[in-house]
């Protein structure tokens, strides 16, 4: 089994970028670090001011949680069943020796998501960053800030999309 951080575009081209025989969640821990990399590179590293930047975003990472909390063992899995959205849900066993993966579609499970479009450095001396999600925020108020949760979100169509891919 190996893991692999992929990329489909919006001509629906996919792309390997990196690729991980690491099969334990530190090595599935890894990919996602990567690849939220991947979409800050895209995102972030402009000469555009930090309200554009997060209005014309290019590519994005899902992440699917439960409240605040990361769900360390659910990943987005790019589409697939039918052309739907699909996650993987991977049971690591002691020791990494039975790992097994479950695919589903998005739809199917009752999980959110969330939609990671980059982070900066907030703090330069203490190194505090600060990651951005896809959200709706009036511009008057931005206390109301309402994160997007649903992948048929009109800002989310031409957009790049990272992704984990697992080839048992």
């Amino acid at each position: 089994m190996i893991f692999q951080l992929c990329n489909r575009d919006q001509y629906g081209t996919s792309t390997i970028i990196k690729t991980s025989d690491d099969i334990s969640l530190a090595g599935l821990k890894q990919l996602v670090v990567d690849g939220k990399a991947c979409v800050t590179e895209d995102n972030m590293n402009n000469a555009l001011a930090l309200d554009e930047k997060l209005k014309d975003f290019t590519s994005v990472f899902v992440e699917f949680i439960e409240g605040e909390e990361d769900l360390e063992n659910v990943v987005y899995a790019g589409k697939r069943l039918g052309n739907k959205e699909n996650l993987y849900i991977i049971d690591f066993q002691k020791d990494n020796e039975d790992v097994t993966v479950e695919t589903k579609i998005v739809q199917d499970v009752e999980v959110e998501q969330r939609f990671f479009i980059g982070e900066i450095v907030s703090d330069t001396k203490n190194n505090i960053r600060q990651s951005y999600y896809l959200d709706k925020t009036d511009p008057a108020n931005r206390k109301n800030k309402i994160l997007i949760g649903d992948f048929n979100d009109s800002d989310l169509e031409g957009k790049t999309w990272y992704f984990i891919n697992i080839i048992e």
